[in-house]
């Protein structure tokens, strides 16, 4: 249980014990010494020995009547070297606070080599991460956020207006609107936007681009980066922009307003532009179905979803504008080369371009029509479609096939070609699977150790024994593939 002590007037006190305390001095001079548990410390007025202790500690100084200068890097004896300013005045402060949180005034707050959390409030504040992989939230007024090194994140969640962050070639960021207002951002890797509509114009940028839009109806353009969007609820209309980048769907992408909570619905754009782009649909609580129909990548359709269902998703199918459970959504040149499936069951249907397809726990369905594609099931009993000879024609060059990274005789993969007539011309034959050479049309063999860890499965449609018409590559996890292993 947590325990809240404030205290009034001149005290030590010192808490022991893994849980977490709110620790609350007062006018006087406190001395407050948290140990184990993460400690939410604030000396108030008063000349204050403060330390956090153990955990993931916070120091405040939330009620100081003015701006406070903190900087938690340790200094002489391990204490920080400078607390000056409102009630920070005079404290005595240890180097072992995690989070820093300052007044509704002008701060200075900076961090330490490690991650930090720092929190300007209301006011014109000035916030340093420092090193580590800091979260740095500016709140009101016109704020500088200075990530420094590590991988740092400018956080709006909290702000209760929609934002405006504009990047320049060089790399920072100025903003507007809501609790960007004024600020300027340097050496920030990602943005986190509100719940309203934001917007994120990051087309100056030639170096990687992490945003995070939230709800509402985000407006996000990356540069030449390989840039890292987060796809939320609302319309979400992105650009990516040159570079491979990464759109990441979540279940909040699909949230609805609906009141038929088994039909929401995602409208947006996206525009991959340029360079090789990956869905990513990992972290889904659900199953999905996805259906890469065209290389134009047009139009981008997600259908209702009923009951226990799959989502299906449609790159490059026609518009579903007007109907009802469905998203009027559009995906513009997307160049998709990487598809990243959720753990469950999931179907992947490609297109004719390269594709990286990752499909994680669950029993899927994978079929990567046209070029070549990279195909892992992961854990679960999956299915390797191929529906036609061009899904995979054969070619003495191996960079041209489609590779099956994963195939696995003990969770029962299977690969199947019944799909296409082995002998064209006479009805839907099944191929014959044989153990040696060919010797007429319609057989299917394996190439055991073809190189580098495959086995090449190969077919011959017609009546020359010495040609082959289709060919796969196949990494397995031991034994020899046979015809058990395919449906035929």
């Amino acid at each position: 249980m947590s325990v809240i002590i404030d205290l009034l007037n001149l005290l030590k006190i010192h808490i022991d014990g893994p849980e977490g305390h709110v620790l609350e001095g007062g006018a006087l001079a406190d001395i407050i010494l948290g140990t184990g548990g993460d400690d939410y410390v604030e000396g108030k007025g008063g000349i204050d020995i403060l330390s956090g202790g153990a955990g993931n500690d916070t120091l405040s100084y939330l009620t100081s009547s003015s701006g406070v200068n903190v900087d938690l890097t340790p200094g002489l004896l391990g204490l920080v070297a400078q607390a000056s300013g409102g009630d920070a005045a005079g404290d005595i402060i240890t180097a072992n606070f995690e989070n820093l949180l300052g007044s509704s005034h002008n701060d200075t707050l900076k961090g330490t080599s490690g991650a930090n959390t720092i929190a300007g409030l209301a006011g014109n504040d000035s916030l340093y991460g420092k090193d580590g992989d800091d979260i740095l939230i500016g709140g009101a007024g016109a704020d500088l956020l200075n990530g420094g090194n590590g991988f740092d994140t400018a956080d709006y969640s909290s702000s209760t207006a929609a934002i405006s962050l504009v990047a320049s070639s060089a790399g920072g960021w100025t903003g507007s609107g809501g609790d960007a207002q004024g600020d300027m951002l340097v050496s920030i890797e990602k943005i986190t936007g509100t719940s309203g509509n934001d917007t994120f114009d990051g087309s100056a940028l030639s170096t990687a681009l992490n945003i995070d839009g939230g709800g509402g109806n985000d407006t996000v353009i990356g540069g030449a980066g390989n840039d890292m969007f987060a796809v939320g609820a609302g319309v979400n209309n992105i650009s990516g922009g040159d570079g491979g980048d990464t759109f990441a769907f979540s279940d909040a992408t699909f949230a609805s307003s609906s009141p038929d909570p088994e039909n929401p619905t995602f409208i947006g754009t996206l525009d991959g532009g340029a360079g090789n782009n990956t869905l990513e649909f990992s972290s889904l609580t659900f199953g999905i179905t996805i259906t890469l129909a065209e290389a134009t990548a047009a139009p981008f359709a997600q259908s209702a979803r009923n009951g226990d269902d799959p989502w299906v998703i449609t790159v490059g199918a026609s518009d579903d504008k007007g109907t009802p459970g469905r998203g009027d959504d559009v995906l513009n040149g997307f160049n998709i080369s990487k598809v990243s499936l959720t753990s469950h069951n999931d179907v992947f249907l490609g297109s004719d371009l390269d594709e990286v397809v990752h499909a994680n726990v669950g029993n899927d369905r994978l079929e990567g029509r046209g070029g070549a594609d990279v195909l892992a099931g992961g854990a679960g009993a999956d299915t390797f479609v191929y529906a036609a000879v061009s899904d995979s024609p054969f070619s003495i060059d191996p960079s041209l096939l489609d590779r099956i990274e994963d195939f696995s005789h003990g969770q029962n993969d299977k690969i199947d070609l019944s799909a296409i007539d082995a002998i064209p011309g006479r009805g839907d034959e099944a191929f014959a699977f044989v153990s040696g050479a060919f010797t007429g049309a319609g057989q299917l063999h394996v190439v055991a150790n073809a190189g580098n860890g495959y086995d090449r499965v190969e077919a011959n449609l017609d009546s020359n024994t010495s040609t082959t018409e289709f060919a796969i590559l196949v990494k397995h996890d031991g034994g020899a593939l046979g015809a058990g292993d395919f449906v035929l």
